[in-house]
């Protein structure tokens, strides 16, 4: 009977894990397809995104390739979602399904590469299992708006098995230039490239590929024998220097570098060592995941001094065992090496961590877990029946916490309530959660809901801007404007907060000063303006000039608006009148 169990294992080991790894995957994430947008980036990705509604075509291509919306250069990820609407229309579900069919074949290819690299089919199977239910990859999984880790960890693992197919074949011993011009070696070049082109955290990929020259390749030995392994890799290290130059313009050009005197270097080293320690914990106990963490400048000296302690030890264990058990160094150095692009030592936006950073760094923490446990049930002769039983367990729990994690993200109310019931002083979410008030509930009663929710936060510019355009939309101009100053106080030099002066002196009829404040925010050009805000604003001001019978200051104004944005609709209608009051 046993004999038998294990001939049928055998025979049917592959398809057996496709299909738990399907029902993993289809199990926690198939309810994301009653899901709907969250207003936190799906709008400038999708749904508010006028050239990605377009669908694929003429203009959408080059825009893709040309634009650095959102602070990112990843054309292919625009694509994407190009196709997405040219697919399924705005239909929030299909994208999200879209998303889960790239996670199950992620999964699916980590098998594959694992097992082709280390030739292990269970161990390897319980790596892309974890990968597949960890609620960790929940966030990169069920937002629409990070469609860009699941594309660009698609092709991370193309090139990974790109590059065994060049590392098996025989022109991985040949010179080096015969190496450069190996059909899978400029396979593994065409895919990488394709994966930056995706996301651009890939950039760390050429180094991972040489860790795994130590192992499982073993196509090194020692420092001298990799010194040709590096040189062979120049070409990829060429495209991630390319990619980081782009990224660090894009993102400083779209003001998402958080400013030095802000986030100083000593902060940021602090920070950036804890969030290597968090992630560790939160790879074996993922509980109380939120969307956004808040960046925390003072931290006592005590957490730091055990954070670091824990961090150099587990590096000097990796070492010592280098030679002896290289899989521990190899993951170990997968995992810090593939967060270094996002860990905060230069810092993008102001969260502290974000679980969707984890998404490839933990296969290098699943690769020392799986293996290491593997060691152990060998050594003290543990019942592989138990282990298998064990292994079973830990994937039903995982999956279970994540399916609960995916369940928050039905939408931006459920998201920001759970996210910031588990976090503290989460300023932005309670900020983000006002301005879905505002898109789902009449005005009055966002009003209501928004000043309760944003009293606890009298020090964010954000808030009393958000309160400001909640009264201008209630008639009470006045008290917007002293709303807007409030939020000026804090943060002075703000563009967004004097477009919206501009339009509620407009609405009061006030053009000089709607005029002055336009024209001031076009001076200060930050991070914070956009074509949408500046398009209601010249329409706005439009409209005031119209009804002081100003045609041609309002036909400018209209023409303004539609410049920044030629689908606004009320504008068309106000230049339509116009011209036809003729």
């Amino acid at each position: 009977m046993q004999e038998s169990s294990q001939r049928f294992l055998d025979e049917w080991a592959e398809p057996l894990i496709f299909c738990a790894l399907a029902v993993v995957c289809v199990f926690i994430y198939g309810q994301t397809v009653r899901f709907d947008f969250i207003n936190l980036d799906d709008s400038y990705y999708v749904y508010r995104n006028n050239v990605v509604l377009s669908g694929i075509n003429c203009e959408s291509l080059e825009w893709a390739f040309t634009a650095v919306h959102s602070s990112n250069w990843h054309p292919l990820t625009w694509l994407s979602h190009s196709l997405d609407v040219q697919l399924f229309g705005v239909n929030p579900g299909a994208h999200h399904a879209v998303n889960v069919t790239l996670h199950l074949l992620n999964a699916c290819l980590a098998f594959i590469v694992f097992r082709s690299y280390t030739g292990a089919i269970w161990k390897s199977a319980l790596v892309a299992l974890l990968f597949a239910a960890h609620p960790a990859h929940v966030e990169s999984v069920a937002w629409i708006s990070e469609r860009k880790d699941v594309l660009s960890t698609l092709f991370w693992l193309f090139t990974m098995l790109a590059y065994f197919w060049y590392a098996r074949s025989s022109a991985a011993e040949a010179s080096i230039a015969k190496r450069f011009t190996s059909p899978f070696f400029i396979l593994t070049f065409i895919v990488f490239a394709f994966g930056l082109m995706a996301k651009p955290m890939l950039v760390t990929l050429p180094l991972v590929l040489l860790l795994l020259d130590l192992w499982p390749l073993k196509r090194a030995s020692d420092m001298k024998s990799l010194i040709p392994l590096v040189i062979e890799k120049f070409p990829l290290f060429v495209l991630s220097a390319a990619s980081s130059f782009i990224t660090y313009a894009v993102q400083k050009a779209g003001g998402s570098l958080m400013e030095i005197d802000k986030f100083p270097l000593e902060s940021r080293s602090i920070n950036s060592l804890l969030a290597y320690i968090n992630y560790i914990f939160e790879l074996f106990y993922p509980k109380n995941l939120g969307v956004y963490y808040p960046f925390e400048p003072y931290i006592d000296r005590l957490t730091f001094v055990t954070y670091l302690a824990l961090f150099v030890s587990i590096t000097v264990i990796a070492l010592w065992q280098l030679k002896k058990r290289t899989y521990i160094a190899v993951g170990w150095f997968w995992f810090v090496g593939t967060l270094v692009p996002v860990i905060g030592l230069v810092q993008v936006g102001a969260q502290s961590m974000a679980d969707r950073y984890t998404y490839i760094p933990y296969f290098g923490l699943f690769i020392v877990i799986v293996w290491g446990a593997s060691e152990l049930v060998e050594k003290f002769e543990i019942d592989k029946r138990v282990a298998t039983a064990v292994a079973a367990l830990v994937i039903v729990v995982l999956s279970i916490t994540a399916f609960n994690q995916a369940g928050f993200w039905r939408n931006s109310e459920t998201l920001y309530l759970h996210s910031t019931a588990v976090t503290k002083n989460n300023y932005l979410l309670m900020n983000l959660l006002c301005r879905h008030y505002i898109d789902r509930t009449p005005v009055e009663n966002a009003e209501r809901r928004c000043t309760e929710l944003l009293d606890k936060t009298s020090n964010y510019m954000e808030s009393h801007n958000t309160i400001g355009l909640l009264r201008a939309e209630l008639g009470r101009y006045d008290d917007a404007l002293a709303s807007y100053q409030k939020a000026l106080q804090i943060r002075p030099d703000t563009g967004i907060v004097y477009l919206n002066i501009s339009r509620t002196y407009s609405k009061k009829g006030d053009i000089e000063l709607a005029e002055k404040n336009l024209q001031r925010a076009l001076e200060i050009r930050d991070e914070s303006l956009n074509a949408e805000a500046l398009a209601y604003s010249y329409n706005a001001l439009g409209e005031a000039f119209a009804l002081k019978n100003e045609t041609a200051n309002a036909r400018k104004a209209y023409e303004a608006a539609l410049q920044y944005q030629p689908e606004l609709s009320t504008a068309k209608e106000n230049l339509a009148k116009l011209e036809g009051a003729k």
